[in-house]
């Protein structure tokens, strides 16, 4: 009976040691594939992450641009993949206009003409940082400057100096249809000091014949 019950006994143990080894080897595949499985989602998940703060910190792309045929701005931005530029959004774009071109349009100191048939970049950025500037940015200084009191320069001339402004502003809406912007500072130095409007239509014309000149 002692013989049977130690048979028993050791066939139960060996059992019992069969069963404990089919888990550990169960477990332990179990973590070879979950390793094997890091090893491959790491390097993506680690590609994914990366990407996503190239797009965040360089990926935007911002600006603005201006058209002489109706003097009116509009600013741009999207979304592309860093370095390799290719866009992840579409381009939007809103159209709009400062206090002083919406003046110079409404009391027709600048002839326009519509629909847009040209926009000249005034400037462009990625990831927050200038990236381009066009010559329009000359003219977009000026329409821009305030004074001290932190209201628009040329607004306020424009109003204060009416019959300066009609011999004026036709000559700049002039040179940025030929996209001549560089042209564009000497006359506003001569505005800034103009006191008779025919002396002023004189050294106008004068400035403008001279830069044109072959």
């Amino acid at each position: 009976m002692r013989l049977a019950a130690t048979g028993r006994g050791r066939a139960n143990h060996t059992v019992g040691s069969g069963g404990a080894k089919g888990e550990d080897a169960t477990i332990g595949g179990m973590r070879r594939r979950f390793l094997r499985l890091c090893v491959v989602l790491l390097p993506l998940l680690a590609t994914v992450v990366t990407t996503a703060l190239a797009v965040l910190l360089f990926g935007v792309v911002s600006g603005e641009e201006f058209t002489p045929d109706t003097f009116s701005r509009r600013s741009y931005h999207y979304v592309e993949l860093p370095w390799l530029r290719i866009p992840l959004s579409p381009v939007r774009r809103r159209e709009h206009r400062s206090e002083l071109e919406q003046l110079l349009v409404d009391q027709q100191y600048v002839a326009v003409s519509g629909p847009p048939y040209r926009w000249d970049l005034v400037l462009a950025q990625r990831g927050g940082t200038m990236w381009r500037e066009g010559d329009a940015r000359i003219l977009c200084i000026y329409l821009d400057a305030r004074d001290p009191y932190d209201s628009l320069y040329w607004l306020d001339w424009t109003r204060a100096n009416p019959a300066l402004a009609r011999l004026f502003w036709p000559q700049i809406a002039s040179l940025a249809r030929r996209e001549l912007y560089l042209y564009m500072p000497e006359l506003f130095v001569l505005a800034q000091t103009a006191t008779d409007p025919e002396q002023f239509r004189q050294d106008i014309d004068r400035t403008v014949q001279e830069r044109l000149r072959p």
